[in-house]
C-alpha cells in the first residue's frame, strides 16, 4: 500500500474547488441566457435545447436544478413533446445522483 503525496491530495482538492467554481458560473451566465429566452418568448428548439444540454451537464455535477426546471416548464408551453424527453434526460441525471 502506497501513502498518498499530500502536495498530490492538495492539488486534487484545489482543482476540485476550481471546477465548482467554474460550474457555478457558468450556471448564472445561463441564468441570463434563460431569462432572454424566456422574455423574448422565443420558439427557436436549437437555441432551447442548446441551453437545456448545457444545464444537464451541470446537473451532473448537482448544479443549475432550478434553472433547467424553469427553462424546460417555458419548452413545454411550445414544444410539449420535446419537454417531455428533456424531463425523461432529467430524472435520468437526478437518479444518477442518487446512485
Amino acid at each position: 500500500m502506497t501513502k498518498e503525496n499530500p502536495n498530490f491530495v492538495d492539488a486534487i482538492a484545489i482543482l476540485a474547488k476550481e471546477m465548482n467554481s467554474l460550474i457555478d458560473s457558468h450556471v448564472i451566465s445561463l441564468k441570463q441566457e434563460i431569462d432572454d429566452i424566456i422574455n423574448s418568448k422565443t420558439k427557436d428548439f436549437n437555441k432551447i435545447e442548446r441551453t437545456l444540454d448545457r444545464l444537464l451537464d451541470c446537473i451532473f455535477m448537482d448544479r443549475g436544478h432550478e434553472e433547467f426546471k424553469r427553462l424546460n416548464e417555458y419548452y413545454e408551453t411550445v414544444n410539449k413533446n420535446g419537454a417531455g424527453h428533456y424531463w425523461q434526460y432529467y430524472a435520468e441525471q437526478v437518479k444518477d445522483l442518487e446512485s
